[in-house]
């Protein structure tokens, strides 16, 4: 069980610096001397998250379509002829 909570925190830290990477979100930080205090803000860009995932679901259907064309290229290359 501990081994399943450590890969999911080292997943969901990846998501965040890889996010943090594509600018689906900001993070920015402003004092303020009078009172003592740091007010921290999150900026979250939905569509560039939108976008993003779009691409990724087009690229993995593009890799996808290769791979399989592969494989039928070999499938097709292997068989024996059989009617000879």
């Amino acid at each position: 069980m501990r081994r399943f909570f450590s890969a999911l925190v080292l997943l969901a830290i990846g998501v965040a610096v890889l996010g943090y990477f594509r600018d689906w979100y900001t993070v920015s930080a402003t004092e303020n001397p009078l009172s003592d205090r740091v007010d921290v803000s999150v900026h979250i860009d939905r569509s560039k998250i939108r976008y993003d995932a779009r691409q990724a679901k087009e690229a993995a259907r593009s890799l996808r379509r290769e791979v399989a064309e592969i494989f039928e290229d070999r499938e097709e290359t292997s068989l024996p002829d059989l009617g000879r």
